[in-house]
């Protein structure tokens, strides 16, 4: 199977001349193609050219891609980052300076905290090295020379990889997943198609068994006889109302097209999605066609798996 999920993550080591640098990206499940710049301003002339490389490789998804310096002792190590607390002290003042603004005061303290954690963890300066003393996390404000960027397009080139990788792994398993929701709702399909061959004969025998009462009664219905022709034809008309072969032959095919997509087509996401969307008509109409309990009991019970494989589907490139 081909099938690629749109959750991955890849990170990589660039040395460029002056600096060592960590090049992160991370991606999440998205309509389009929707990237997130965290680096600063010597990068910005680079962004057109890589995001021509990440629409090309990633198709599409929340790209999140992050390059932080990382300073080096003598023998050429990473030396560990470290919080910034001033960061998270300025981003909590202004957060009170605006609280104070709009004269709302808080309810509750834990929604308070977590809207300032969220703002105080996406900070560009949190994380700073521990050599780097109030200086820009981003170098300095000179463009990266040749062989920094050279390096740069090596880096990306191998994040995009193991990025890749991480999206392929996950998709399989997703796939898998999905192949058992469709297996689920085939098997109910079997049990509807199963009981649907057996109406005709129950419902007659039903109606013969409500006639041969009522021609037993005969101080209601004296000696009125029903014509046997006008009945069967009551019957065919009966079961024609109700008869769901059509919806169980479309639901089939929708269920055979659905497992050929995941075998053997590319970017799965969006057809799977509208065949998912075909499979929920069809099984709906089934639902309100159906006249006996256990039939819309399992109607419900395919609703359910078939919401699963559009939660599964919507992760899918």
């Amino acid at each position: 199977m081909k099938t690629t999920s749109m959750t991955g993550f890849g990170r990589a080591t660039m040395v460029g001349t002056n600096k060592t640098y960590r090049l992160e990206i991370k991606t999440l499940n998205s309509k389009s193609l929707d990237v997130q710049w965290r680096w600063g301003d010597p990068w910005t002339p680079l962004e057109a050219e890589t995001l021509k490389t990440l629409q090309k490789e990633l198709i599409r998804g929340k790209v999140t891609l992050s390059l932080y310096p990382e300073e080096t002792n003598a023998k050429g190590a990473a030396l560990s980052t470290g919080l910034q607390f001033h960061v998270l002290d300025e981003v909590w003042a202004d957060w009170q300076r605006w609280l104070a603004s709009k004269n709302q005061e808080p309810t509750n303290t834990v929604d308070l905290a977590q809207a300032w954690i969220h703002l105080a963890t996406r900070h560009p300066l949190l994380y700073k090295n521990a050599l780097q003393n109030n200086t820009d996390l981003f170098a300095s404000s000179a463009e990266p020379d040749q062989a920094t960027i050279a390096a740069f397009r090596e880096a990306l080139q191998e994040v995009l990889a193991l990025c890749k990788e991480f999206r392929f792994q996950e998709g399989q398993g997703i796939a898998l997943v999905v192949l058992e929701y469709l297996g689920e709702i085939q098997s109910i399909l079997d049990h509807i198609r199963n009981n649907e061959s057996k109406k005709p004969h129950t419902v007659r025998q039903k109606i013969e068994a409500f006639l041969n009462e009522w021609k037993n009664n005969q101080t209601l219905i004296g000696s009125f006889a029903p014509d046997p022709g006008r009945m069967e034809q009551e019957i065919l008309f009966y079961l024609e109302k109700k008869d769901v072969s059509e919806e169980i032959v479309r639901l089939q095919a929708h269920l055979h097209l659905a497992e050929q997509i995941l075998k053997n087509e590319t970017e799965q996401g969006r057809k799977l999605g509208f065949v998912a969307q075909e499979m929920g008509r069809e099984i709906n109409t089934i639902g309100s066609k159906a006249s006996d309990f256990e039939i819309q009991h399992r109607v419900v019970m395919a609703k359910e798996w078939l919401e699963k494989i559009k939660e599964q589907s919507a992760n899918l490139l």
